[in-house]
C-alpha cells in the first residue's frame, strides 16, 4: 500500500492565508466597535468601513472551508486500485480496471480520473507529494486499449499561438524603437533586439503540429520538420512543467538521433491523448 499526501508547504500556506484574513477581519471590526475613530461627517468613508467586515467575512468562511477540506485529499493505493484516505477501502476503491481516461485540468490544477463513459471517478490535485509518480502508476495500471494501428491522429497548436507571437514581437519591438528614438538609443534598440531574439527562439523551437499516420509520426516546427517510425522512439513520458507558479501537463518524446527529448504542450487536446497516441505508436514496432 502506498500513500500520497498533500504537500506540507501547501498546508502551511493555506493556514497562513487563513490567519492573514482573520487578522484583517478583526481589524475591520475596529471602526464599527469604536465609531469615534471615524469621521462621522464623511459618509463615503463611513460606508467604506461598513463594507469591509462582511466582505472579509465571506472570504474568511471560504478559506476556512478550503483549509478544513485539505485533510480529505490524500490518496491510498494498492494492487487493486486507489481510494481517498479518509474513506473506507471497501466500497470506495476505484479499481484499475474501471479507469479508462485521464484528463488534466490545468485551470483547476488537478487530474480527473474517468470511466469508459467519461464519468468522473476521482479528482486528484497536482499538489500531492509525488504527484508525477502517482500519474505514472495510473498510466501503467489502467487497462491498455488496443488501438487500430492504421488510425490517424493529429494535434495542433491553436491558430492564436502564431498570432500572439507576432503581436508580442510587434509590440515589444515597436516599444523598443520608440524608446530608442525618443530616449536612450542603447536601451531602446537593445530592448528591441533582445525581444526579437528571445521571442524568435521560443517560437521556432516550439512544436506546433503532430501527425501520426500509417505507423509514422510527423513533427512540425515553424522552420523544420521531423519524421520517424515506431522503431525510432526510445521513450514517451508524461510530465509537468511549472510556469508562473502553475503546473501544466506536457509530453516528452525521445527518438533515435535527437540530442535531447522533445516536449509537447498546449497542442489543442488533452495532453494524455497525445501521450496515448505516441505511446501506442511506440508499442506497434
Amino acid at each position: 500500500m502506498r500513500e500520497f499526501k498533500l504537500k506540507k508547504n501547501e498546508i502551511r500556506n493555506s493556514w497562513f492565508m487563513l490567519l492573514v484574513f482573520l487578522v484583517l477581519f478583526l481589524v475591520s471590526l475596529v471602526p464599527i466597535l469604536n465609531p469615534d475613530i471615524v469621521d462621522q461627517e464623511d459618509e463615503g468613508l463611513r460606508k467604506t468601513f461598513l463594507f469591509f467586515p462582511p466582505f472579509l467575512f465571506v472570504i474568511l468562511i471560504a478559506l476556512f472551508s478550503f483549509v478544513r477540506n485539505l485533510k480529505y485529499v490524500d490518496v491510498l493505493l494498492d494492487d487493486e486500485g486507489l481510494w481517498l484516505k479518509h474513506k473506507d477501502r471497501d466500497g470506495n476503491i476505484i479499481k484499475w480496471c474501471e479507469i479508462a481516461f485521464l484528463f488534466d485540468r490545468s485551470n483547476l490544477q488537478s487530474l480527473d480520473i474517468q470511466d469508459i463513459n467519461h464519468n468522473l471517478l476521482l479528482r486528484i490535485g497536482y499538489d500531492l507529494e509525488g504527484f508525477e509518480t502517482l500519474k505514472g502508476i495510473l498510466l501503467e495500471k489502467m487497462p491498455k486499449t488496443k488501438k487500430n494501428t492504421d488510425e490517424a491522429f493529429s494535434f495542433n497548436k491553436h491558430p492564436l499561438h502564431h498570432v500572439s507571437y507576432a503581436a508580442i514581437s510587434i509590440i515589444l519591438t515597436g516599444a523598443g524603437i520608440y524608446l530608442g528614438m525618443n530616449g536612450s538609443a542603447e536601451l531602446g534598440y537593445g530592448m528591441a533586439l533582445i525581444s526579437i531574439i528571445v521571442i524568435a527562439y521560443e517560437y521556432f523551437t516550439t512544436v506546433y503540429h503532430i501527425a501520426i499516420v500509417n505507423k509514422r509520426a510527423l513533427i512540425l516546427y515553424p522552420m523544420r520538420r521531423m519524421e520517424f517510425t515506431a522503431k525510432d522512439i526510445k521513450a514517451v513520458k508524461s510530465s509537468y512543467d511549472t510556469f508562473e507558479g502553475k503546473i501544466y501537463p506536457q509530453v516528452e518524446l525521445s527518438v533515435t538521433g535527437a540530442n535531447k527529448s522533445m516536449k509537447f504542450k498546449h497542442l489543442g487536446k488533452n495532453a494524455n491523448s497525445v501521450y496515448s497516441a505516441l505511446n501506442n505508436l511506440k508499442g506497434n514496432r
